[in-house]
């Protein structure tokens, strides 16, 4: 396989294509042979005509022509410029060309008629601008002749002998095979050239090719990758949250699940931090604002590297300002990977000392700093740090790559959020990184109520309901998980489980569901073309049934596919027990074929 250095390629096509060794470097061993044959064969024949010469004066002028033919060759092989070689043989033949006119006819001479070649070694093998300045030289050397001729300053012509007549008429031959055999030649080289050119064309072409490839199957592999990553942490943040729920009357047990739930949530943020850089490099990452509490986020958020800096012995401090919003507007997710990137990044750099995490609000701005006592950075590296570069751009931080990426994706997030990141050096040693958020002071709006019967509210009644729910997925682990939570949350339904996407379409033939839960990637047949296939099976009394999207893949295109193919949510693993129970009730809630089954206790409820 060829080989290319994409830089010089870049470079390569810069380059003037009159630059004579750099063009003699990319011809043909055929067509080097060719140069270095041609003034040997001219030379040869000159010295041949040179017998002929009608006077001694003409035949050492031929025989210098001749002998300087075939000694440029030479000096090409052993490292002379071929520029000066060039110059320099045009030159000879020039000065030897004028002499032999004068002695044989001034400006009528045939030997002028040789001047028209002097332009074409310079034109193929110097620059378009050696070319045209040979040519004014013949120019010149034709009107000084004809000057001199004029006044008749030049010798007679020869008497008419048989020597003369021969030489002349080898010499208008040699110049009839020279004009047909020169422009052959260098149109042959030219549309040699133009192949090469063309097959450089194709192989630069096919290596675009390839790397997009590689780029599509980068997409791929991370993506899969992410996928695989994030479904095993659905079981371990999911247990362990089903774990803790039951370990009220177990503190010691319930601060060790509690240890292994903030583990896994760093985890699973180590993970999105991956696939939102290869999401944010491809330009598809989008933000989903939604209100939340603050003092949560920040502390759940914090609490993630009490551990960490409690082994370091660092003085690890969280200040939340009492005037800061109670309720924020962000895209938490977003949020939370900005704050533990930074905090990663204050915990990297300090070996001891302070680390503090503050929060408060200034001017309609949510104000995130994150304090170190570690060394002080140097100006270049405060413009650097926020920008993605080669690592060894960098040299007063150990491991500054990681934290060049870990900074880069923190500043690339807070951007997309429409806030800034800053950076700035302590007055003492340290280094302060605030993160600005744009925020609109709302009103708290209150939490809207739901029907009611007797007290009651309607969730608590879908609670009794014995519901059938199906639940698609080819981990059994994910599977086992999703019925505990469905059945914790709704005593009395009933789970069935499928393993794959054609499984499900058997059991959804035979049996009257309420919700189906259905996995995205499975083997045999995935979740987006059973859904697809079960919105397009009029007959099938699960037709309109809601399918509400459980996957690991946090593509967004992916996500689009599923919607398209029939699905009416999606819901990311590992999820949040409370959101899919809650997004479960508003897909049955706004199901017409639910309604129509429990009619009757759902009128009791209203």
């Amino acid at each position: 396989m060829v080989q290319i250095n994409i830089a010089d390629v870049d470079s390569f096509q810069k380059v003037s294509i009159w630059k004579s060794d750099e063009k003699l470097k990319t011809l043909s061993r055929m067509e080097r042979n060719l140069i270095s044959a041609f003034p040997w064969m001219v030379g040869l024949v000159l010295f041949g005509i040179a017998a002929y010469s009608p006077t001694p004066e003409v035949w050492w002028a031929s025989i210098t022509a001749s002998g300087m033919l075939v000694l440029a060759p030479f000096l090409y092989l052993i490292g002379v410029s071929i520029h000066l070689i060039i110059h320099l043989t045009l030159l000879v033949c020039c000065v030897c060309a004028v002499f032999i006119a004068s002695q044989t006819g001034g400006v009528m001479s045939v030997q002028l008629a040789w001047l028209l070649f002097a332009p074409m070694m310079p034109l193929r093998l110097i620059s378009i601008k050696a070319g045209m300045g040979w040519m004014m030289v013949c120019l010149m050397i034709f009107l000084a002749m004809g000057l001199v001729d004029v006044g008749y300053w030049v010798a007679a012509m020869p008497a008419v002998s048989s020597d003369f007549l021969t030489w002349t008429v080898m010499q208008r031959l040699m110049l009839c095979m020279g004009m047909l055999t020169l422009p052959w030649f260098y149109a042959k080289s030219y549309r040699h050239s133009i192949a090469v050119m063309r097959q450089h064309n194709k192989v630069i072409h096919h290596k675009k090719a390839e790397l997009v490839r590689a780029q599509a199957n980068k997409k791929k592999f991370i993506s899969r990758l992410s996928h695989e990553m994030r479904t095993p942490m659905n079981a371990v943040v999911g247990f362990s949250h089903l774990l803790r729920m039951g370990s009220d009357k177990h503190p010691e047990a319930a601060a060790v699940i509690e240890q292994i739930e903030k583990t896994a949530q760093q985890l699973l943020g180590i993970i999105n931090g991956i696939m939102d850089y290869t999401q944010l490099v491809d330009g598809k990452l989008r933000v989903n604002r939604e209100r939340v509490k603050s003092t949560p986020l920040i502390h759940q958020t914090f609490d993630m590297f009490a551990q960490r800096a409690k082994d370091m012995r660092l003085s690890y401090v969280c200040d939340i300002d009492p005037h800061f919003p109670e309720w924020i507007e962000v895209d938490e997710a977003r949020t939370r990977q900005v704050l533990m990137n930074l905090l990663e990044h204050a915990l990297q750099r300090t070996p001891s000392g302070l680390v503090r995490l503050s929060a408060k609000s200034v001017n309609h701005e949510l104000h995130f700093t994150i304090e170190d006592s570690g060394a002080d950075l140097s100006s270049e590296a405060l413009q650097q740090l926020t920008q993605a570069g080669p690592i060894n751009q960098h040299a007063d931080l150990k491991a500054v790559g990681r934290a060049n990426l870990i900074l880069f994706m923190a500043n690339a997030l807070t951007h997309l959020m429409g806030g800034a990141l800053q950076i700035q050096n302590l007055s003492g040693n340290g280094v302060a990184i605030c993160m600005h958020l744009p925020h609109t002071a709302t009103e708290v709006v209150a939490e809207p109520q739901v029907s009611q019967a007797e007290g009651q509210p309607l969730n608590l009644v879908i609670k009794e309901l014995p519901l059938e729910v199906l639940v698609v997925d080819d981990n059994p682990v994910n599977r086992l998980l999703v019925a505990q939570v469905i059945c914790s949350h709704w005593p009395k339904a009933h789970v069935v489980q499928a393993h794959n996407g054609k499984q499900a379409l058997t059991v959804l033939g035979q049996q009257l569901f309420d919700l189906v839960l259905m996995d995205m990637l499975m083997p045999e047949m995935d979740g987006i073309v059973a859904t697809s296939m079960l919105r397009q099976t009029v007959t099938s009394q699960n037709q309109k049934i809601p399918v509400l999207g459980l996957t690991a893949n946090i593509s967004t295109d992916d996500h689009l596919r599923c919607l398209k193919a029939g699905m009416n949510d999606i819901v990311l693993k590992p999820f949040d027990r409370d959101k899919l129970t809650q997004r479960m009730e508003q897909l049955l809630l706004a199901s017409t074929g639910f309604h129509a089954k429990y009619a009757e206790r759902l009128q009791a409820s209203e």
